[in-house]
């Protein structure tokens, strides 16, 4: 006998209920069946997973232990499975970015209750409304890697932006008000892991354009690693402008602005957010001006470029560069 799906949400069913006889009721089977089929449970998992008594049925150590992973193993599963949402919701996903936020603040007016999800890949979330797995989703992509079109989906730019490097505010660059990428051929970076549509690649390209082939000795998607890392003087890392300042961090522009970022917001067109895109595009722009004023050296460099939060014809880098 083998561990099957079925044999998981009978776990968890008896482990949502305490009780053998409602988890029974809920599954369509008589107790006794239940009964014996958790003991074959047990014996292909080979120790007692409930301990049963007058109060009902609760976890034993190893049972807490098994149903840790029972109930991330359904829910990948069932977001494998469950394309269809649930009527009258709405869900929503994006990379990490400042104007999520923005827009689950603005959202909770007209989809109340919405779903959010973050994912690092693009790609992912891009394959996810094209699946009808998310209505909308907040996207990133590069010159020569924009995301394509699908049946049932459409797509429109919000904000483009230039690439900008973190360093350690001691660093020898940090001084200046921008740097050279070639200047930061011999330093240890973080390189984001590949998102599906162009990460790492894009940046790769543009570092052999300078004549070097950067040192990726760390691959790191979170955030707050990477500020660590680079606070402590131990990497340098690429960054969209709008990466908050924090003690320890110099946030530069790249001189020349070689890389470039573009966001952009799918839908499908049938999908529940579909007719408030407008208001989407709103708040999210709205989110990214207010964070764009709080970051001094990109407040510096929108001032002396003239450029501002309007959409430009050119497409940038994605997810790859740290929010």
């Amino acid at each position: 006998m083998r561990l099957e799906v079925r044999h998981l949400r009978v776990l968890a069913a008896i482990a949502r209920h305490g009780s053998l006889t409602r988890a029974a009721v809920t599954l369509g089977l008589s107790q006794p069946a239940l009964t014996a089929q958790l003991h074959r449970i047990e014996r292909m998992l080979g120790a007692p997973v409930f301990e049963r008594g007058r109060a009902g049925a609760s976890p034993t150590p190893f049972g807490e232990f098994v149903l840790g992973r029972v109930r991330g193993a359904l829910a990948s599963i069932d977001d494998l499975t469950a394309a269809q949402p649930v009527p009258g919701s709405a869900r929503l996903g994006g990379i990490e970015s400042c104007m999520l936020a923005g827009l689950l603040t603005g959202l909770d007016t007209v989809a109340p209750g919405i779903a959010v999800r973050t994912e690092y890949s693009t790609r992912l979330l891009f394959d996810l409304v094209c699946t009808g797995r998310l209505d909308a989703a907040l996207l990133g992509d590069y010159p020569g890697h924009e995301v394509g079109p699908a049946p049932g989906v459409e797509h429109s730019t919000l904000v483009v932006e230039p690439v900008f490097a973190a360093v350690h505010s001691g660093h020898r660059l940090a001084a200046g008000p921008s740097i050279r990428l070639a200047d930061l051929a011999g330093e240890a970076w973080i390189v984001q892991p590949p998102d599906g549509t162009g990460w790492p690649e894009y940046f790769l390209a543009e570092c052999r354009r300078n004549g070097f082939e950067p040192q990726a000795r760390h691959q790191i998607t979170e955030t707050h690693l990477q500020r660590r890392l680079i606070s402590a003087g131990q990497a340098v890392s690429l960054v969209q402008p709008t990466f908050a300042p924090t003690p320890g961090i110099a946030v530069r522009p790249l001189t020349g602005d070689p890389l470039w970022m573009r966001h952009l917001l799918a839908w499908r067109e049938t999908g529940p957010l579909a007719g408030h895109v407008p208001l989407l595009t709103e708040l999210a722009r709205a989110a990214y001006e207010t964070t764009a004023l709080s970051c001094p050296a990109y407040a510096t460099w929108r001032d002396d470029t003239g450029t501002g939060t309007t959409v430009s014809s050119v497409a940038g880098p994605g997810p790859g560069v740290a929010g």
